[in-house]
């Protein structure tokens, strides 16, 4: 039954007794959930690979516990800090295509846009720019992230605890990718030469508003858009390790079309993988379509995106029996295919490159000795 966003509402009484405005959405992102399979970071290492490889091949989504270092309410915390920031402070961090004034392209604040199906403000950080190689600082996905360093001793401690909690997830995520080698019957550092040095990985805090909140204009979305904050998408690139904070709302494809809400838990990690994993796999891991629904409450995620460095060369396939001699020839840069990639997002929409592209230098090169 199609119905207004007005009607979208539901108010409930929760245990302390304070009324909330709930959507129906929210309703149906905690009832008729399913449970996602465990993997415990104590188990042996084979039983990890095992029960990573199975559920990838799978439904494609599974959860990671006991995970070192990993602070769920401290990361809660810096998320809610962040997106409490007044509108001029956060201008300031906005990147360029949303506050000309700036000069941060890739890193930094998107804010919610006008009649997007994606409704949520967000902030992306890399990897500490000063960490970043002089090779891949010529390309465009590396800058330097915008950092509220006016906020005092609040500000410096969000700032320390975003890079711990980022090199956290890296070095998680390579870990992760080693057990995806062996279970393909690949050396354990196969992939370590692309995420070792200078990954492009994204750190991302996330913030949903309700639609109801009328913090920007949706009058052009249809009803069915209106029921949701993050549209039906795969992910882009390799891995993403996702904190959910306990919220519902996170909806999978679990096949033919069919939506079903993932039943939150808290103190873990949601892991999926995005397409270009699953390609160069020749789809044996599963990219599986997800979105969020409106729950008609503010919800926090955080999801973390293990990206290769720029340069790396990706193959068409692992197994290069799979390939004919052209494919093997023909690698894609990494990052190159990125800025594509990205361009389907609306926060991106519009991203401009600064840099050139490592096709651009190659292709200047052949010019160079052409002439």
């Amino acid at each position: 039954m199609d119905i207004t966003p007005e009607q979208n509402l539901l108010s409930q009484v929760d245990s302390a007794g304070i009324t909330q405005e709930k959507s129906f959405s929210h309703i149906a992102a905690t009832t008729d959930q399913i449970e996602l399979a465990s993997i415990d970071m104590t188990w042996p290492k084979e039983k990890i690979t095992e029960g990573i490889m199975d559920q990838l091949r799978n439904l494609g989504f599974l959860l990671l516990t006991n995970v070192p270092g990993y602070n769920e309410d401290e990361l809660k915390h810096a998320c809610q800090w962040m997106f409490n920031l007044s509108e001029e402070e956060k201008r300031k961090l906005y990147q360029h295509h949303h506050n000309p004034k700036n000069t941060n392209y890739y890193r930094g604040l998107s804010p919610f846009i006008a009649n997007d199906v994606s409704h949520k403000e967000l902030f992306d950080m890399g990897l500490e720019y000063s960490q970043v190689s002089d090779y891949e600082k010529i390309f465009s996905l590396q800058e330097q992230t915008p950092f509220p360093d006016d906020q005092g001793d609040d500000g410096q401690k969000f700032k320390t605890f975003m890079h711990q909690h980022y090199d956290i997830m890296q070095n998680l995520g390579v870990q992760l990718m080693s057990h995806i080698a062996d279970g393909f019957g690949l050396p354990s550092n196969y992939f370590e030469t692309w995420f070792k040095d200078d990954p492009c990985s994204t750190l991302r805090l996330i913030h949903y508003l309700p639609r109801k909140a009328n913090v920007v204009a949706c009058d052009k979305l249809t009803e069915e858009e209106l029921k949701l904050t993050t549209p039906e998408h795969t992910d882009s690139g390799f891995l993403t390790l996702l904190s959910t904070f306990n919220y519902p709302g996170l909806q999978v494809d679990i096949g033919g079309g069919v939506y079903k809400s993932i039943k939150p838990v808290p103190n873990v990690l949601v892991v999926n993988i995005g397409t270009m994993l699953s390609r160069i796999t020749n789809n044996d891991l599963k990219a599986t379509w997800h979105r969020v629904l409106d729950i008609g409450v503010d919800r926090y995620s955080s999801p973390f995106f293990l990206e290769p460095k720029y340069s790396a060369e990706i193959p068409q396939q692992l197994d290069p029996s799979l390939m004919t001699e052209e494919q093997k020839n023909n690698k894609l840069v990494y990052g190159d295919w990125l800025i594509e990639s990205i361009k389907r997002f609306a926060e991106f929409a519009n991203f401009q490159k600064t840099k050139p592209t490592l096709s651009d230098l190659q292709a200047q090169i052949q010019l160079d000795q052409t002439n």
